[in-house]
């Protein structure tokens, strides 16, 4: 707050977002597949309509972010990230189902609305949990440059699916979750 108001000056060669790291379009997903998830767990418990229809679009707008990411063409602006997933190519059978979530998605971040009857949410949850699992083989089969073709074949990966994270600090995580 009472710093230069230039401080980032010096590393703005550094901090382009079209240079993401592949791996960062691999942790949108993740993420937004948990929200996929827990979406329908509220579903399934009565949990807040709000919360769930706003997992659904961010789970939507995730999509297409991640390939961008992917692609090297992410950017700070959500509705240039719209235009860029307009140009890019996408596998064929991502690419209009992908496009119009995507557009909801960025239509609810601009203009947030009141959640549908539950009908459409169990609607919308059932049709992106298959979708996500689908774009998350195909996004770490483009990643990892292997082919993944269902998730057990992805969870019996024998290389390293994060190679430039340490594997001490992996380790010791997973250790840490473990015990906890």
């Amino acid at each position: 707050v009472f710093g230069p108001r230039d401080y980032l000056a010096a590393d703005s060669t550094r901090v382009d977002p079209a240079r993401l790291d592949p791996v960062e379009a691999s942790r949108l997903l993740w993420n937004r597949g948990c929200g996929v998830y827990f979406a329908l767990q509220d579903l399934e418990s009565g949990g807040s309509a709000e919360d769930i229809w706003r997992n659904l679009q961010k789970a939507k707008l995730g999509l297409g972010d991640a390939w961008i990411t992917l692609r090297g063409r992410y950017h700070w602006s959500a509705g240039e990230r719209g235009r860029r997933l307009a140009e890019l190519q996408l596998p064929r059978e991502f690419s209009s189902d992908l496009r119009r979530w995507h557009a909801e998605g960025l239509d609810f971040k601009f203009h947030p609305s009141a959640p549908p009857p539950r009908e459409q949410l169990w609607a919308e949850a059932r049709a992106l949990g298959p979708a996500w699992v689908a774009h998350w083989l195909a996004l770490e089969s483009e990643r990892l440059d292997t082919r993944f073709t269902d998730p057990r074949e992805y969870a019996a990966f024998g290389r390293r699916i994060f190679p430039d994270s340490p594997i001490l600090k992996n380790f010791l995580m997973a250790l840490r979750d473990r015990l906890r």
